[in-house]
């Protein structure tokens, strides 16, 4: 049930595939890392679809993201910024002019679940808060309820988490840090992948063997 009938849009960044997961490529070759790459997306996609959000969006400049749109059956947007934060700022904007809440969640959450993304609309009060959500190994950010406007910009990769508090604190930017489960583990590293393999075997294997 949406809440107070403010609706909320997904947005999922893509990379371009020759790119993906690229840290991995001393264990997996290129078409092992597309394979985890699109078990790693069809998991988010599926707990997206189950969460309250209104509408979900694949984000990228890649052409592949509208047949993978198709496939899924999910809308695309292609805002050609400078970079992925860049389009992720643009796609956000764009989202907020429609009226609706923009959610930036990554595709490589093999743990998420439906309850997870539940967590972040219900913190973000509705879209007046910014809600954080931090990568448990990188500093990164694995999550943002946006509350787009002066002085908040996406921000990705390493640390990404402490400069986001730092551009809510700086500028009086009212926002919620949470910790749903399953968005705290993203797979990026060969460590990442050897955690998930120790610890969620089932997982492991179907992201590593599926057709």
């Amino acid at each position: 049930m949406r809440l107070k009938n403010q609706n909320f849009t997904l947005l999922i960044p893509l990379k371009d595939f020759s790119e993906t997961k690229s840290r991995l490529s001393s264990v997996l070759d290129i078409k092992s890392r597309k394979k985890v790459t699109l078990g790693m997306l069809k998991i988010v996609i599926d707990a997206a679809k189950k969460s309250n959000a209104y509408n979900i969006f694949l984000v990228g400049t890649d052409n592949s993201i509208k047949e993978l749109g198709e496939i899924f059956d999910v809308d695309t947007l292609f805002p050609k910024g400078d970079h992925l934060a860049h389009d992720m700022d643009i796609a956000a904007s764009y989202i907020k002019e429609l009226g609706d809440i923009p959610i930036y969640i990554p595709s490589d959450l093999p743990l998420l679940n439906e309850n997870d993304i539940n967590q972040v609309i219900e913190f973000s009060e509705y879209g007046q808060k910014v809600v954080l959500v931090p990568s448990a190994s990188d500093g990164g950010t694995n999550c943002i309820a946006f509350n787009v406007g002066p002085g908040f910009y996406c921000q990705l990769g390493e640390n990404s988490f402490q400069k986001h508090l730092d551009e809510c604190n700086q500028n009086s930017i009212s926002y919620r840090t949470i910790e749903p489960r399953g968005m705290l583990f993203d797979l990026d590293t060969v460590d990442d992948l050897n955690r998930l393999k120790i610890n969620y075997p089932l997982i492991f294997d179907s992201l590593i063997n599926s057709n």
